[in-house]
């Protein structure tokens, strides 16, 4: 894996910063940052495209939105040759293409031979995982751990949000009133 990130035209060390502090998760590591396009069928959005070790993140500084899609879910890489500079496409399983742009002349086959690396590195870790017994779970980190732990921490993540667990379902506050009050015989 390549120790320091690989950095695309148009990309300063503030968008970095932005990207390690607000808007990337502490176990992700940067592989390549760059400017991109994310082309949803015809819909066409411009942003930040950050490779990390475990996803494909695309940012829009405007807006402030980001979009994580997983490294399995990559088909192809390929890449269009221009007079200076190439774009390199990534096609994912769910129809949606990510453009990568200004990759230097020369460097798109070291660009789709890291992607590439990247993308196995990322599926052998899974493979191992799952191979282990072991579940993905967690929202703002990939955490991989037994069924049990799963469900622990699902039950501290729920009630530390305020759910509560009656007769085996979980209820908001408002849900669990209205249920007790149901129960008192008062209803609206």
């Amino acid at each position: 894996m390549v120790q320091a990130p690989l950095i695309g035209r148009g990309v300063n060390a503030e968008t970095i910063r932005l990207l390690t502090e607000r808007v990337l998760y502490p176990h992700q590591k940067i592989i390549y940052v760059g400017k991109g396009r994310l082309i949803i069928k015809d819909k066409i959005q411009h942003g930040i495209l950050c490779i990390t070790n475990c996803a494909l993140t695309f940012y829009q500084p405007l807006d402030g939105n980001a979009y994580d899609y997983n490294l399995k879910d990559i088909l192809d890489v390929s890449y269009k040759k221009r007079f200076f500079s190439s774009d390199v496409e990534i096609s994912l399983s769910n129809s949606v293409k990510i453009l990568i742009k200004n990759i230097p002349k020369g460097q798109e086959e070291t660009m789709r031979g890291l992607l590439g690396q990247t993308v196995e590195q990322w599926k052998q870790f899974e493979e191992n995982q799952e191979t282990k017994g072991f579940f993905r779970y967690g929202l703002h980190q990939d955490k991989w751990g037994t069924k049990e732990e799963a469900q622990r921490w699902l039950k501290q993540h729920l009630a530390s949000r305020g759910f509560k667990k009656i007769e085996g379902k979980w209820m908001t506050k408002q849900e669990h009133f209205d249920y007790r009050q149901r129960q008192k015989g008062l209803y609206k």
